[in-house]
């Protein structure tokens, strides 16, 4: 499997770095243990011709983000790309999460967000209660399924009375990145 690597090695220093690194991944297998290490994906590389401007914004977005490089950054960003098309797709099943603020004072609130729970609650991971003090209620809720039902969910907590803040949140089933 060695020789296979032989055009990326500049000296003997770099060779025995690699050498020893199959070494633990073989240690590793035979123990059963990490084996997701060795079915990484295989990082390639490209280049990317970018205006002076734009890299510079790219670099402060980098800098802002605490990515540790150009590539941690554009790696990011495309999968959040990839989510998105996802999520634009009715048909695809996604993750995502429900935020809520709201004052749990107000008029029979909590019983309409649990009544609404409770009717979409095969789409309902989980959710967490939060008490932020002593009016307002801070709630996560954790969902998966098709699209556009998680959207119907989100909008139906939204429009709630007493809800002071709502969003969903999209994330991915991680099947498709």
């Amino acid at each position: 499997m060695i020789r296979n690597y032989t055009p990326f090695f500049n000296s003997a220093t770099n060779y025995i770095i690699v050498a020893l690194i199959f070494k633990i991944n073989i240690l590793l297998l035979k123990n059963q243990q990490f084996c997701y290490f060795i079915s990484m994906n295989v990082l390639k590389r490209f280049g990317v011709s970018i205006e002076q401007d734009l890299l510079e914004k790219f670099d402060s977005y980098i800098s802002l983000n605490s990515y540790r490089n150009r590539s941690e950054a554009i790696r990011d960003l495309i999968r959040k790309e990839f989510v998105e098309q996802e999520w634009s797709r009715s048909d695809e099943f996604v993750a995502g999460a429900i935020v809520m603020v709201y004052d749990h004072h107000k008029h029979e609130v909590v019983d309409k967000l649990l009544n609404i729970q409770h009717e979409y609650n095969d789409l309902i991971i989980s959710s967490q209660h939060v008490h932020l003090d002593h009016d307002n209620c801070f709630e996560i809720v954790v969902v998966k399924g098709k699209m556009n039902k998680l959207t119907d969910l989100a909008s139906k907590l939204k429009s709630i009375k007493g809800v002071k803040h709502a969003s969903l949140t999209k994330s991915t089933l991680g099947k498709n990145i």
